[in-house]
């Protein structure tokens, strides 16, 4: 039976995938793993969004079932002006493991990529998803509570 939503065809993706276990097919050990996803946080938090993406594309290649690597890659591909790179790192991230703070990121995603509607769609997911943590919700509000009373 072909998976019916876009959510189960990824997450069918990424279990093939995650059945292939490259990075042990590399030599690579878990610690490799979480050195390559810190080495491109660094790489993020220094300025060098370019060379994260690249680094965190490289880790979610190895590291394919780690919502983790992917909301972070996401996160570096959106700061290297790569919005749609970004959006559909997100989209594998949220598959795996929905949060507050990927759906935040999707619509951040969305608004780079001029997707008003997915933007909504997104801002409304995360506040969904927030509704039971209020600082959770306040962080939203800052983000987008200006954005949706037009200012």
């Amino acid at each position: 039976m072909c998976p019916a939503t876009p959510k189960e065809m990824i997450c069918e993706a990424v279990r093939a995938l995650a059945a292939l276990d490259l990075a042990a097919a590399c030599g690579w050990r878990p610690a490799d793993l979480r050195a390559w996803r810190c080495a491109g946080m660094q790489r993020l938090r220094d300025g060098q969004s370019v060379a994260a993406a690249e680094i965190l594309d490289y880790a979610c290649f190895l590291d394919v079932a780690s919502a983790a690597t992917w909301e972070t890659a996401a996160v570096a591909r959106l700061a290297a002006g790569r919005p749609q790179a970004a959006a559909l790192a997100i989209e594998i991230a949220r598959a795996i493991e929905p949060s507050w703070q990927r759906a935040a990121i999707a619509a951040l995603c969305r608004e780079a990529l001029g997707d008003t509607a997915g933007t909504a769609l997104c801002v409304a997911e995360a506040r969904q998803l927030a509704m039971e943590e209020p600082a959770a919700a306040a962080s939203l509000d800052r983000v987008f509570g200006r954005r949706e009373e037009g200012e």
